[in-house]
């Protein structure tokens, strides 16, 4: 039977006192570090007998096996959360893991409501190496799902934020002002920004209403990080924190970028697109008439792949998919794709030698396909030589998140490749999310529009 390591074991005795006190726990660690063997542990020692664990569906049998490898004994169910409406019993405790994804803002989403309602009323622990990536809005309905929440004095979202004195912003996006509730400097700063390019320069006052605009953009982000201090304080006794390097990892990420020349009639679809928006053929039509549908289609395109109209896909150029497998013929990967058409594509090119299962990938010498929101989190591919990705992600915290799954203790070194189309659109996602930026059709706009 396999041990804990010993601040695997701290972090479950400080959790367990957290969980009996306060009903709540939240695990905020770094992947890899163990945080759902944490959460286990917790259970044991509070001494719980029916656990819920709701998860990634690919996820599912890596804590399974944590569960058995580690001798666990309390009974336990295990599912992905998009089949909770299934499960019957009476538990007595909840675990959900990858909690972030509860964090959708100002409403909440159906997912969260629906967990709400069933499960508000039992203590809960909560997983995340991230629980607030992109805003710390992002927090307030992690917490609402349960009745025990910290915020229980405020009726919803909109009071919470007002509460709590975050910076609301507003933005014309052409049918009227909307409100962001973002509250984070990229969007408090892309406000003001608007407001300067706004200003006539022919106007006597230009200088004061300048000066008068970065003031006020000044004290707005002040306000913000004195928010979010205060946000900090009242949750910091849910959480326990533990990064790798406190855990003792050592392993370095080395990632590298490589090009390959896609086929002609790939570029000319391209430059179409951008040209006229609009590319018609025979039987189908290719539609990037907006910014975002644009953006859409090239990131398609990039890498050989294209959803009609209609609705119907295609792969256009198989060119990435024949280049990987040449290239990494020798080791086994971990591919990322983000279309469905690229599975198809990368199964086209390598048959049988392809899988897209977890528990497959392991007990053979297959490689494997994963889509890279789905398994971007819960899953380790550290059978694997190398990862592989055959497209990028708009997100950055899909670049973050996937580009650990292949770390271990014991590995020192996680070798990444991006696999970009020479002259696509991947480089320039690429350089807005490892600055923790996701790419949207502003930047398109700027970068292959203008």
């Amino acid at each position: 039977m396999k041990i804990l390591r010993d601040y695997q074991i701290a972090n479950a005795k400080k959790g367990i006192e957290i969980l009996q006190e306060r009903h709540l726990v939240y695990l905020q660690c770094e992947v890899r570090t163990g945080k759902t063997l944490m959460a286990l542990e917790i259970a044991k020692i509070g001494g719980y007998g029916n656990v819920l664990f709701a998860t990634k569906k690919k996820a599912i049998s890596s804590i399974q096996k944590d569960y058995d490898d580690f001798g666990y004994k309390f009974d336990i169910t295990i599912i992905n959360d998009e089949s909770l409406h299934t499960v019957v019993g009476d538990f007595d405790l909840v675990i959900h893991d990858e909690h972030h994804r509860f964090g959708s803002f100002p409403k909440p989403g159906i997912a969260t409501k629906k967990f709400k309602e069933r499960f508000s009323h039992l203590p809960m622990i909560f997983l995340s190496g991230t629980p607030h990536p992109e805003s710390y809005s992002q927090v307030y309905h992690q917490f609402w799902i349960s009745n025990f929440s910290p915020f229980a004095e405020f009726k919803n979202f909109y009071k919470w934020f007002a509460g709590l004195e975050f910076v609301k912003t507003e933005f014309d996006l052409g049918y009227g002002m909307v409100a962001n509730y973002s509250n984070n400097e990229d969007t408090i700063y892309k406000f003001y920004s608007i407001q300067l390019r706004k200003l006539n320069k022919k106007d006597p006052k230009y200088t004061d209403k300048q000066i008068e605009i970065k003031v006020n953009q000044t004290k707005s982000i002040a306000a913000m990080h004195k928010a979010n201090a205060k946000l900090m304080r009242i949750i910091d006794p849910y959480l326990i924190k533990q990064t790798q390097a406190e855990a003792g990892f050592t392993s370095s990420v080395n990632e590298k970028v490589i090009y390959c020349k896609m086929q002609d009639i790939t570029y000319k679809l391209i430059n179409k697109l951008k040209k006229d928006k609009v590319v018609r053929g025979k039987d189908e039509v290719i539609l990037g008439d907006t910014a975002v549908k644009c953006m859409g289609k090239v990131h398609q395109l990039s890498s050989g792949t294209i959803k009609f109209e209609s609705g119907n896909s295609a792969i256009i150029d198989d060119s990435k998919a024949r280049f990987i497998r040449d290239k990494f013929t020798s080791y086994k990967i971990g591919i990322f794709y983000k279309f469905q058409s690229e599975l198809d594509m990368l199964k086209q090119v390598y048959g049988d030698k392809l899988c897209t299962d977890l528990d497959t990938f392991n007990a053979t010498d297959k490689n494997i396909a994963l889509q890279i929101v789905s398994g971007r989190e819960g899953i380790s591919l550290s059978k694997a030589d190398y990862l592989v990705y055959i497209n990028i992600d708009f997100s950055s915290l899909s670049y973050w998140h996937s580009r650990d799954r292949l770390t271990t203790m014991d590995r020192k070194n996680n070798d990444i490749f991006w696999v970009f189309a020479e002259g696509g659109i991947e480089d320039y996602v690429y350089n807005a999310v490892i600055k923790k930026k996701d790419y949207t059709s502003s930047v398109f706009k700027k970068d292959f529009l203008s």
